[in-house]
């Protein structure tokens, strides 16, 4: 797979493209026990990032770097303009539109940062078990 080998969704792309086979489990149980370090908003935020960034370069190596941001364009200023007065509308309502901001904050990095080719190495750090 080479370098972006160390993300999860190259490592799924190339299962697929290999030809394993894989599923959905729509009534599968599944327990997981989320630990503090996930519980933050840096972890919402880093997140988001990450996975948009590995997003936005699996697109990238589709149709191209100036392809795609002639694309992503658009959506890279409206999205300016709401990560600059989001703060506004997270204090009007006194915090409950906090972690959204947050998450929207980190997919419009991860898009931008995606485009620039960032490498994000999200397995670096374990938490949880």
């Amino acid at each position: 797979i080479g370098k972006e080998g160390t993300q999860p969704t190259y490592f799924y792309e190339a299962a697929v493209n290999a030809g394993v086979k894989t599923g959905w489990a729509s009534n599968a149980e599944v327990i997981e026990l989320i630990p503090p370090d996930r519980l933050t908003l840096k972890y919402l935020f880093e997140r988001h990032r990450d996975g948009y960034a590995s997003h936005v370069r699996l697109q990238v190596r589709e149709v191209g770097h100036l392809s795609l941001f002639i694309k992503l364009f658009p959506e890279l200023v409206y999205r300016a303009v709401i990560v600059l007065f989001g703060p506004l509308v997270v204090a009007v309502t006194t915090g409950r539109y906090l972690a959204a901001y947050t998450r929207f904050c980190g997919k419009t990095a991860g898009i931008a940062l995606g485009l620039l080719g960032y490498d994000s190495k999200p397995y670096t750090k374990i938490t949880g078990s």
